[in-house]
């Protein structure tokens, strides 16, 4: 197999994870089948870390405008979008933006 070859298939390989864990359009290239998927294991952490990193870009980029909580939902709502996570993502986000609220009205001092 050459290099080219080699790059194409863990590209493809890479296409098959994002499209597993995300929402995200594949190419019609791609073609999945079990064992494709099993070999594909390989980039699950990295299409993790995509997924964390654009919720974490939505949450620093809207943070200096909105406040804190509204940050916080509005990165969850991406990685909730970007996932189709809605059952496991959807719970818990009001009760963390009521205690990401509740801290910032909290006065410590006098």
């Amino acid at each position: 197999m050459s290099e080219r070859e080699s790059w194409h298939k863990e590209i493809d390989l890479f296409f098959v994870a994002m499209g597993y864990f995300t929402r995200i359009p594949m190419p019609s290239w791609v073609e999945v089948d079990s064992d494709k998927l099993n070999k594909a294991s390989r980039y699950f952490g990295l299409v993790g870390l995509l997924v964390g990193l654009l919720s974490a870009i939505v949450f620093w980029l809207t943070q200096n405008w909105l406040p804190a909580g509204v940050s916080v939902l509005l990165a969850m709502l991406v990685g909730v979008l970007l996932t189709g996570d809605s059952m496991k993502m959807a719970s818990p986000i009001p009760l963390m933006v009521l205690v990401v609220v509740g801290r910032s009205k909290i006065s410590y001092g006098s």
